[in-house]
């Protein structure tokens, strides 16, 4: 397994990269904004996400959110 490069290097071609690569960027401001929330208001924060159903590709769904697919690139950048 590759740990540097582009994404496409590291996670291959596809619409499962390009959706990895969404998740990681909407992870990141979704982050921000909630730390900015955090710093009016000091109440717990919460990300929806829409599920999606069995033999859906990325597009066909509200892709790149906290789907449990993906929960590894949003963990990776919540706050510790």
């Amino acid at each position: 397994m590759k740990n540097s490069g582009t994404w496409e290097e590291v996670f291959g071609k596809g619409l499962h990269t390009d959706e990895i690569f969404m998740a990681w960027y909407y992870a990141v401001y979704t982050n921000r904004v909630a730390e900015a929330g955090k710093s009016a208001y000091n109440l717990p924060m919460f990300v929806n996400a829409a599920l999606i159903r069995e033999g859906y590709k990325p597009g066909q769904y509200p892709s790149a959110g906290p789907l449990p697919h993906l929960r590894d690139i949003w963990r990776r950048e919540q706050p510790q």
